[in-house]
Parts: C-alpha cells; sequence; structure tokens
C-alpha cells in the first residue's frame, strides 16, 4: 500500500470461542491504537503497513441463585456477571431449622452438600435454584417405670424449647429430673425442667430420673384435762423428721364435757414440706402418713355422806 494514502480496514475474519471482536490496534496488547474494521487509517512514512491486531472482549455471562421456597435461607452470595472461563462460588445460609436438600443448575440436579456450590470454567449463562426443608425432629419424654409411658412432641432442629416439668407418677418415688441416660440415678442439669435447650438435628429423647420417697409420720398432739365445766383444748403436731418445716396444715381438738376428742389435720392437701437449712421445697420427696392424737377429759368424781348427803370430797 503506498505511502501518504487512506487504506479501509478489513472487517474482521477470525473468530475466538468465548470472546467477542472489539476491533484493531496497532499493538499486540491492546496499548496501542484501536480502529474498527472499515475505518479510514492514513499510512504512516514507512510505506506499508507492519501489522494491526485483533481485540478480543471475554463474553460476561450471567449467573442466578435463587431458592425454590422464599424465606428458607439468607446471605445468597455470588451471583453476577462472569466472564468467559472464569469461576463463580455461590453460597447462602439456611434458615434456622432448614437444610439443603437439593441444588439445581439450569434444571439439572447438581450432587453435593453443603451451603455452597461453585461453577469452574463458565461458558453459559447458570441458573442456580437452592431448595431447603425444615427439619423436624421428635422429643421424647420417657416415664422410667412411671405412668403414662412417655410423652411425645415434635421441635423443629436448631430451635430454642423450654424442657417440660415432670409430667409423669411412679408411686413410692419422686422425681428428680431428667437424662439423656435411661439408666441415669442422676439428673442431667442441662436438661432441668424450665432450662432452655436447643434441638439437635436428630431425634431427642429424656429419661425421668426418680428418686425413692422417705417415710414421714406427723401426729398431732393430745392429752389429758379434768372436767371442770370449762373448755380444753391442745394443738400443734409432732414429725418423725427433724428438720423440716410445715405450710398449710393445722391440727388440734377442744371439747368441754368429758370424754375423748380426736386431735384432727386441717390443710393435709395442701402441705408444703420444706427444709429448714435452706428453705427449699421437699414435698415430693416424703411419702407423708399422719396419726391423731387425742384429747381426754376425764369427768368429775364426787363423794357423798350418806348421813347428811353432803359432798364431802372431789377426786379430778
Amino acid at each position: 500500500v503506498a505511502n501518504n494514502t487512506y487504506y479501509s480496514l478489513d472487517k474482521n475474519g477470525f473468530s475466538r470461542t468465548g470472546y467477542t471482536f472489539g476491533g484493531w490496534n496497532t499493538r499486540a496488547d491492546g496499548s496501542g491504537r484501536t480502529y474498527q474494521p472499515y475505518d479510514s487509517v492514513l499510512l504512516g512514512m514507512s510505506g506499508t503497513v507492519s501489522g494491526l491486531f485483533a481485540v478480543w472482549t471475554p463474553i460476561a455471562y450471567s449467573v442466578s441463585l435463587s431458592l425454590a421456597v422464599p424465606g428458607t435461607a439468607s446471605a445468597l452470595t455470588g451471583a453476577g456477571d462472569y466472564d468467559y472461563h472464569t469461576d463463580a462460588t455461590l453460597s447462602w445460609t439456611p434458615a434456622s431449622g432448614y437444610l439443603t436438600v437439593k441444588v439445581t443448575d439450569n434444571g439439572t440436579d447438581i450432587p453435593m452438600s453443603g451451603n455452597s456450590y461453585t461453577i469452574n470454567a463458565i461458558e453459559e449463562e447458570h441458573d442456580v435454584v437452592v431448595t431447603l426443608e425444615q427439619q423436624v425432629y421428635t422429643l421424647t419424654y420417657v416415664a422410667r417405670n412411671g405412668t403414662p409411658d412417655e410423652s411425645m412432641e415434635s421441635v423443629v432442629w436448631d430451635a430454642p424449647f423450654t424442657v417440660a416439668d415432670n409430667m409423669f407418677s411412679f408411686a413410692g418415688n419422686y422425681f428428680l429430673g431428667w437424662s439423656l441416660n435411661p439408666s441415669a440415678t442422676a439428673p442431667d442439669p442441662a436438661y432441668a425442667p424450665g432450662t432452655s435447650a436447643v434441638m439437635p438435628a436428630h431425634d431427642l429423647t429424656l429419661h425421668a430420673v426418680w428418686g425413692t420417697k422417705t417415710a414421714l409420720t406427723i401426729t398431732s398432739n393430745g392429752g389429758r384435762a379434768n372436767f371442770d365445766g370449762d373448755e380444753h383444748s391442745f394443738d400443734g403436731f409432732t414429725s418423725s423428721i427433724s428438720g423440716l418445716t410445715f405450710e398449710n396444715i393445722s391440727a388440734g381438738a377442744a371439747g368441754t364435757s368429758p370424754g375423748e376428742y380426736p386431735a384432727a389435720f386441717i390443710g393435709t392437701e395442701d402441705l408444703v414440706i420444706k427444709r429448714a437449712s435452706d428453705g427449699a421445697v421437699v414435698t415430693e420427696q416424703y411419702s407423708v402418713s399422719y396419726i391423731e392424737g387425742t384429747l381426754t377429759i376425764d369427768p368429775q368424781v364426787v363423794y357423798i355422806d350418806s348421813v347428811n348427803s353432803e359432798a364431802y370430797a372431789i377426786e379430778n
């Protein structure tokens, strides 16, 4: 081509997978001057063109990330446009109680586990859909010799729950607490009634732990009195075990005429037993029996003189 003349550049006749043609450049690294096909170029003093280099731009492919069911995960990251043959890592954070069960890429199931997915050497657009399901497990309370046998409820995985109070009864025994060990003799503090716990990723069974009740006898006070026309009474009671205090019960007897009066108990159904040392309620630890004392009023004895019919002595 003659020097100092204009030359119309050729159109692109090349192709490169994953790239689009962006014009011609005077330098191989694209740092020179860029021309487009059919541009008119004024040739320099050299009289010939030493060479033009094709400029290639990588194709950007769209990568999308969505949930099959909205709200089942958060913090979705990695979606966007990626250049040809680059990598994309997508990730998500399951909502509490949810587990990733399926991932599809352009409708095809992807064998995987965990909460991320990497696409290597991208060559097309990708539509990634994540399916998560709520995981529900069974929380079972077992009586271990008590009645009824057990109690069950459903709890979502990773969700907090409050450990239940005892709902069983076992004659002659009192409830100590719960344990994961079906043979435990002491309860697990981590599962004390009223404690907040988190449901693991499996069914959970809590076994009742029992202690044998101690026999306790409460005896109401009694006594004797001589008849004198006035009312006599006794109240109060004694316990066969020391170191305890008793609330909501009383006992007593009262009478005027000669005879026997039982010192009956009042409020036994509402009895509360506490340990005197610290005030802890220990009612359930005892099997209580009651013995009623007796108030006895003896009759008055009068001696009569058989001659003058006068009373000359009185013994009570």
